[in-house]
């Protein structure tokens, strides 16, 4: 069977997502990617134009969001799968991501099967209509969440985060909640800390990190802090801080409220009322230690063998229709 991704596998969560997924189908099938133009309103048109020449020489084209906004038919041999890791409408009222959103709600009727990350995100794409919906959850790999103590007490030093608590206040974007969260928290006797580009100016350290001493980052902290603003399809942040046994705050929002729930952590949809949580949490040792317990019981079960096994029964269902 030969299989077309179209497009690249993008960046952040959404990319990492991508990423397994290639991983998970070259182990069982022949997968190829096929790239497109740069530029927005140029790929578009070059997808649309693709559109005879995949279905000639694939059996199945996977293509991600922006790569679905033009405008598309069925496909007379090749089946379509298309993916949605991010929520829809996380951009609030700006006009032009309000309008890709119409264009891929629209044209995802005409692909034969949509996978995405959540039931919240399932709800909403069946609520518009799309009834050909899977859910395949982000996967992990569990091992890379094992760190020694020595690496810890390394990281600590490297990075002066050493002599009272740390608490991680999320990615350093305003939609993600960090300049709220900051503001709460400002007076407390702790290592505030953010990571990613930087893209917004707050005071908390930042750090730029590779994944792995993200995960360690992470792993560090006491308290582990995602109060999104926009809807989160899952949030794989939240998801390595219940891996690394850490207790989770989070705003619940979008589909992160269906991972905080499975993992029994705390959902805050205030921000007045963040800072009480957070220090009963740096006074309550064993209550942070049952979170972090119960959390990572849950989230241990998002495997990568899992990911790859649901992602060749999808494609090998779609193949005998």
């Amino acid at each position: 069977m030969r299989i077309c991704w179209l497009g690249e596998s993008g960046e952040l969560g959404a990319g990492i997502y991508s990423k397994m997924v290639l991983n998970a189908l070259s182990k069982h099938y022949e997968v190829e990617t096929v790239k497109i133009k740069p530029g927005a309103l140029v790929s578009h048109a070059h997808v649309a134009s693709l559109t005879n020449r995949l279905d000639e020489k694939y059996d199945v084209v996977i293509r991600g969001f922006h790569d679905t906004i033009p405008l598309i038919g069925k496909m007379n041999r090749a089946k379509n799968i298309t993916i949605l890791q991010f929520a829809l409408y996380r951009s609030g009222v700006k006009k032009i991501a309000y309008t890709f959103d119409k264009l891929f709600l629209k044209n995802i009727k005409n692909v034969d099967v949509v996978v995405t990350v959540s039931k919240y995100m399932k709800n909403l794409l069946e609520a518009n209509g799309n009834k050909n919906t899977r859910i395949a959850y982000n996967a992990f790999e569990i091992d890379k969440f094992k760190i020694s103590k020595q690496k810890l007490s390394e990281f600590k030093q490297k990075y002066n985060l050493t002599g009272k608590p740390v608490i991680y206040i999320g990615n350093c974007r305003k939609e993600k909640g960090v300049l709220e969260v900051y503001e709460e928290l400002k007076d407390l006797d702790a290592h505030l800390v953010s990571s990613g580009k930087k893209m917004v100016d707050v005071p908390s350290k930042n750090f730029e990190l590779s994944y792995d001493e993200h995960i360690i980052l992470l792993k560090s902290s006491d308290i582990v802090i995602n109060m999104s603003k926009i809807p989160e399809a899952w949030n794989r942040t939240a998801h390595e801080g219940m891996l690394c046994r850490k207790p989770v705050i989070g705003s619940g929002s979008g589909g992160m409220e269906e991972l905080l729930n499975g993992g029994k952590q705390i959902i805050c949809k205030n921000f007045g009322k963040l800072r009480p949580i957070v220090e009963q949490l740096l006074e309550d040792r064993k209550t942070r230690k049952k979170l972090g317990n119960t959390g990572y019981k849950f989230a241990s079960k998002f495997t990568s063998k899992k990911f790859e096994k649901e992602w060749v029964t999808i494609i090998e269902e779609l193949s005998k229709r």
